[in-house]
């Protein structure tokens, strides 16, 4: 996808004059783990770095082979990234290319998780019903919001089902926000159009590589359960409490928890802002971001 089509994605169609020069855009993508998470990862920059980013990417792909970059598939027997299968060091020189090309142009990622289980625990307490995906693109407009308080955002995500309604959901949660002027307002959220997909659209490529590493990250240490006292007193109670869990989980999986290199490297490449979303701190939202209410 060339310049050409970078514009032609902006909700503004055609943009005004050079607005898009002035709005933040971010691309986001999900990744689910089953029936017990969901993580987003929403990368952000302006007009400049996202052209930018697409000839570094795509110069990325061509070199390795690849007509595109998809994590689900990346380790499949079959497809397109099989001819990397056999030569890590390949695999390796691609994977830090991507990274680099991260790392160079793009300016911030949103990373939340929600713990469905959890999430519909809370609900079952509170007598609600507020909805995995949402409540984690809600987080998705806090952690842009944080870091960009002043700015437009346009997001783009990736297709899913129901998508407008979705949407409109997790906008709901912003707007009944009291705790933070979230300025919904200005974030403006689309999906993909219909003809276009990740295989097309370079960012959500950025984006479903982050989300499937903090996926696989959060999965691997989703029995870590600190006590209340410890996630109180935080800081050295937390790391005790983790450390603890660690032997345990090495004892019983015979393994230490992983720590995937790619997933380090790509929290290194930009800042980043994201919670898990578990039944805490969906409870402290609640109270304190929702008191009258999450809008729907």
């Amino acid at each position: 996808m060339g310049i050409a089509a970078f514009l032609d994605l902006s909700v503004y169609n055609p943009p005004p004059g050079d607005h898009l020069m002035a709005v933040l855009k971010a691309y986001a993508d999900d990744s689910w783990g089953g029936d017990q998470i969901v993580s987003i990862a929403a990368y952000v920059s302006d007009a400049d770095g996202w052209r930018a980013f697409e000839q570094d990417w795509r110069a990325a792909l061509s070199r390795a082979g690849a007509p595109y970059f998809h994590m689900k598939e990346f380790w499949s027997p079959s497809g397109p990234f099989t001819h990397l299968h056999d030569d890590p060091a390949a695999t390796a020189q691609f994977l830090s290319e991507l990274v680099r090309t991260i790392r160079a142009h793009l300016k911030y990622c949103a990373t939340p998780t929600v713990r469905i289980e959890d999430l519909e625990g809370f609900n079952r307490s509170k007598g609600v019903s507020l909805e995995p995906y949402p409540l984690a693109l809600y987080a998705c407009f806090i952690e842009l919001r944080h870091a960009f308080p002043n700015d437009e955002i346009e997001l783009v995500v990736d297709k899913i089902e129901h998508a407008h309604a979705k949407i409109a959901v997790a906008e709901a949660y912003a707007e009944s926000d009291t705790f933070a002027d979230l300025r919904p307002d200005d974030f403006i959220t689309v999906p993909l159009k219909k003809t276009e997909s990740f295989k097309s659209v370079l960012p959500i490529q950025a984006a479903d590589f982050m989300a499937w590493e903090l996926r696989k990250s959060c999965m691997e240490r989703l029995s870590w359960e600190p006590a209340e006292v410890d996630r109180i007193l935080g800081g050295g109670r937390l790391r005790q409490s983790y450390e603890a869990w660690g032997a345990d989980f090495e004892a019983r999986e015979g393994r230490a928890p992983r720590d995937r290199k790619s997933a380090w490297a790509l929290m290194d490449a930009t800042p980043q802002g994201g919670q898990l979303w578990d039944f805490h701190l969906i409870l402290a939202a609640d109270v304190n971001r929702h008191p009258n209410g999450w809008g729907v």
